[in-house]
């Protein structure tokens, strides 16, 4: 998936991780699977550190496994629409936590 997608949107709306981790918490249709897994990378405090440090100017300064949780964190499902071959943004259909805000 592209990274400019969920980073892009971390730059123009700066109350969206802290949102999004607020939608994820209080989605009870949340897969337990897919919780557990996020309460566990929580657990990892060098990792929380990095997360809650990701903005455009730093995404290339964070980990893989931060990139990982912020995704997490923003996306509650993404879904392939266009076979390989096509571009991320045409290929994949993003249902982001937070709605994203209409272009003015």
């Amino acid at each position: 998936m592209d990274a400019g997608a969920g980073h892009g949107r971390l730059g123009r709306e700066p109350n969206l991780l802290a949102e999004s981790i607020r939608a994820m918490r209080a989605d009870e249709a949340m897969d337990r699977d897919d919780r557990a897994e996020m309460l566990e990378n929580e657990s990892d405090l060098s990792l929380m550190r990095e997360v809650m440090i990701v903005a455009p100017d730093t995404w290339g300064e964070v980990s893989e496994e931060a990139h990982h949780m912020v995704f997490g964190y923003l996306i509650k499902q993404i879904s392939p629409v266009a076979p390989l071959g096509f571009p991320d943004a045409q290929r994949f259909q993003i249902m982001w936590r937070i709605p994203e805000l209409p272009a003015a």
